[in-house]
């Protein structure tokens, strides 16, 4: 196994100010994977909320960047990882590989659909196993997976594939990847549904899965957290725009009337006049508050 390394320098152990306190920021690698014979780690950013004593355990939201599974990088969720921090949550933004083939970007290796998944199912088991060993306040019982976008299918996924793939990769073997919440934002969950909807989203899908759902069904099948709901999966909460035009707001209808038929627990929450991919600025900052709140009503509700 790779020796996992903590980098307590100033590029590594930062400190920020949010809502009036000071919260600890690191930098570090979860897991690996090889390339070439050659093993490239996965990185992360964690922050923890200020001045928690040594052995209080808090939830944990493990968070997956957005950008057609093809480009992208964690710290895009800074500013949500901060939120959730504020709120008390520990947060941790990851790095996986993307399907793109780029040689000077290390995360753009032509990944396959699996590789990602191996990817964020290691994540989960990584931070579980720190919240076991007493690290980082981390509550190894009480850990969130949250996506957005394309990120936000993979937390799905995640979510309803429970023990499927586990330990692949051998990295923290015996500890579940198994998450206790699922928070996706304007992540598609029908990818066939997605292809057929949306011209533009075409190629990015075709690369993730290799081809179309005409040549490859079965791989549009296992990837679709649709197909897969049952009433043991973890709660989920869904918040997407009424004008999505990247993922139609009625894929995720489809799948909130899926879930809940299946007898599982499942939060849509619709936010009128939001686009795709609003963030915390310009105009979109009011969709992006009102996301972060219900996300964080449903996060107190799961681990109260």
């Amino acid at each position: 196994m790779n020796k996992m390394s903590i980098q307590w320098s100033v590029a590594g152990a930062l400190a920020f100010c949010s809502m009036g306190g000071i919260a600890e920021v690191v930098d570090g690698e979860y897991c690996y994977f090889l390339q070439d014979g050659v093993q490239v780690p996965l990185e992360y950013t964690l922050t923890r909320p200020d001045g928690l004593p040594a052995g209080e355990q808090r939830p944990m939201v493990i968070m997956i960047h957005g950008g057609s599974w093809s480009g992208g990088q964690r710290g895009g969720l800074a500013n949500l990882a901060g939120d959730l921090r504020s709120a008390g949550y520990v947060a941790a933004t990851i790095d996986y590989r993307l399907t793109r083939d780029n040689p000077n970007n290390p995360m753009q290796v032509g990944a396959d659909y699996t590789d990602i998944i191996k990817d964020v199912k290691c994540a989960v088991r990584y931070f579980r196993a720190q919240g076991q060993a007493g690290n980082w306040n981390i509550d190894p019982d009480s850990i969130a997976v949250l996506g957005s976008s394309a990120g936000g299918h993979l937390a799905t996924q995640i979510g309803v594939s429970r023990t499927a793939w586990e330990d692949m990769n051998g990295q923290y073997s015996g500890i579940s990847s198994e998450p206790q919440a699922i928070v996706n934002w304007y992540g598609p969950t029908d990818l066939a549904y997605n292809h057929a909807a949306v011209a533009a989203s075409q190629v990015s899908i075709e690369a993730l899965l290799g081809g179309d759902p005409n040549t490859v069904p079965g791989r549009y099948n296992q990837a679709s957290p649709i197909n897969h709901v049952d009433a043991n999966d973890p709660p989920m909460l869904t918040i997407h725009g009424a004008e999505d035009e990247t993922v139609p707001v009625a894929e995720n209808r489809l799948f909130h009337d899926a879930f809940l038929h299946a007898g599982g627990q499942h939060r849509l929450h619709v936010i009128e006049d939001a686009p795709h991919g609003f963030v915390k600025s310009g105009p979109y900052v009011e969709y992006y508050n009102e996301g972060v709140t219900k996300t964080v009503q449903f996060l107190d509700w799961v681990f109260e």
